[in-house]
């Protein structure tokens, strides 16, 4: 890992960090139970995923084999393990628990100048009962009728966040 890839890493981690350390002076959960609780499904952990690839390379990756690569070569093997990221194939890490299908992965969305902005990166490509799950750099995750698919996957429906009170 470059220098400059660790140090974004460390400060995207940082913020995590602060909020566990926070979280910790009430008798709260420590960092390692944030992070778990932010990564609880396959759609989560590939979006907190594709945000450090955001980080690294200023947009998301043009393709799950790059993207593949990037998670076994470039985020750290206790990271991966907090996170519940295989350490072998990663295979069954691209495909949705709910459907069973393979997720649709936005290709290259350009890392916000600002992070006020959650990108749909993530999104079932079938999901249940015509709802699919899209899950946001953010991160957050948003159940939206199936035939909403195209406009997430295309960015038309990333969220701007404005201040509060703002109604956005």
């Amino acid at each position: 890992m470059t220098g400059i890839m660790s140090r974004r890493l460390t400060l995207s981690l940082a913020a995590t960090m602060l909020a566990a350390g926070l979280a910790g002076c009430g008798g709260g959960p420590d960092g390692d139970e944030i992070l778990k609780e932010a990564n609880k499904n396959n759609g989560e952990r590939l979006a907190n995923a594709y945000s450090f690839y955001q980080n690294k390379n200023g947009a998301g990756p043009p393709d799950a084999e790059t993207f593949k690569a990037f998670i076994q070569s470039d985020i750290p093997a206790d990271l991966k393990k907090t996170m519940d990221i295989p350490s072998g194939s990663l295979d069954e890490l691209f495909v949705s628990e709910r459907d069973g299908k393979p997720f649709f992965i936005r290709p290259e969305a350009p890392r916000p100048n600002t992070g006020s902005v959650a990108q749909a990166v993530v999104i079932e490509t079938e999901g249940v009962g015509g709802k699919i799950q899209v899950f946001f750099t953010g991160p957050k995750m948003e159940e939206v009728p199936a035939s909403d698919a195209e406009a997430y996957k295309s960015g038309d429906k990333d969220v701007t966040a404005g201040p509060p009170g703002m109604g956005q």
